[in-house]
């Protein structure tokens, strides 16, 4: 009996951790890259960012009308990382901002899908450590959105989908893209920061088109 009574408690101490570590936005991460899945085709890698962005409004627009992540959002993004974290540091608290950095750190040195994943997994409980609500789900999102954009951008190598595979080759564009000049953790990190900077900003985290958008034309912007 006191066998079984053990047995007992210890699943449901393994129970109760796994269930803390369950983010409740993880399907703004899966959106993301559904959307990312449905643009890419219709961009190439001769075009600029805001090329990019303009051709990607509209598509995403209709893509995530029947969302229910809450449909298209034409987000507020910055156009580099530090402006981003800029923004952050004036306007946001210092417990955001510490829990942030945390992640900004972790990806810019290390970058397969596995380490990027089970770190942030490990990061959902550090968001009791913000204490404004909207921040912390801001930070939820943020982490959502990290971990799947991870997912879908690395290459095969380091794990990924290797997202780069649905660019089209639409408009005569014949270039082909060098996997080795692009800054990984850039496309992951402007797709993340995105998502708290523009729920900081007011608009809704569920709402992932503008997100999308900019992600396509950083990677866009990034292609040599």
């Amino acid at each position: 009996m006191k066998k079984l009574v053990l047995l007992v408690a210890l699943i449901g101490c393994l129970t109760s951790a796994n269930a803390q570590n369950v983010n409740p936005y993880d399907q703004i991460g899966i959106d993301h890259n559904a959307g990312l899945r449905y643009l890419l085709p219709h961009l190439n890698i001769c075009m600029d960012r805001s090329t990019a962005i303009s051709v990607a409004k509209p598509l995403l627009q209709n893509f995530f009308s029947s969302s229910q992540m809450g449909g298209y959002d034409n987000c507020t993004q910055f156009e580099s990382i530090e402006e981003s974290l800029l923004y952050l540091r004036n306007n946001c608290s210092a417990e955001l901002n510490n829990e942030v950095d945390i992640v900004v750190n972790y990806v810019m040195n290390n970058l397969s899908v596995s380490s990027i994943q089970t770190k942030m997994d490990n990061q959902i409980n550090n968001a009791n450590n913000i204490r404004n609500s909207t921040e912390k789900q801001n930070f939820l999102a943020f982490l959502a959105v990290v971990k799947y954009s991870a997912e879908f951008w690395l290459p095969l190598d380091l794990g990924g989908e290797n997202g780069l595979q649905y660019i089209g080759a639409s408009g005569g564009c014949t270039d082909t893209p060098n996997l080795r000049a692009i800054k990984w953790y850039k496309v992951i990190l402007q797709d993340a920061l995105g998502t708290v900077v523009g729920g900081a900003l007011g608009g809704p985290p569920g709402a992932v088109a503008g997100l999308v958008a900019q992600s396509g034309g950083e990677i866009i912007t990034q292609l040599p």
